[in-house]
């Protein structure tokens, strides 16, 4: 009875995490969130607060296009540079810059705050 009891309970938590967003979460119809510093105004890049970013991701966007290989960039705990394969944490941190390379060409794809 507890056995059935623990696993009916489980089951019920399971389901109630499948439910929508409660209004006023910040997560809008389009599951897009529209919480400051998630670039959630219109138009606004991801990682901007009302447009304004915060990372240094415009820095780096002329570079694209360019080998990886050829670009001095300063390392640091706000910067991330790794290829379009490789896996990594998906934790959002909107003063930090991420910039990604191509793993075959070594070409820049994109430079992006978050």
């Amino acid at each position: 009875m507890v056995f059935r009891f623990s696993l009916g309970l489980i089951g019920a938590v399971a389901l109630a995490g499948c439910g929508a967003a409660p209004s006023g979460s910040g997560v809008g119809v389009s599951g897009k969130s529209n919480l400051p510093g998630a670039g959630g105004a219109v138009g606004a890049p991801q990682g901007s607060l009302g447009g304004v970013e915060l990372c240094d991701a415009d820095f780096y966007r002329p570079l694209i296009g360019r080998p990886y290989t050829d670009v001095t960039v300063p390392g640091g705990p706000k910067l991330r540079v790794y290829s379009s394969t490789a896996v990594v944490t998906q934790e959002y941190l909107p003063d930090r810059t991420n910039v990604v390379y191509d793993d075959r060409t070594g070409r820049i794809l994109r430079a992006f705050c978050g």
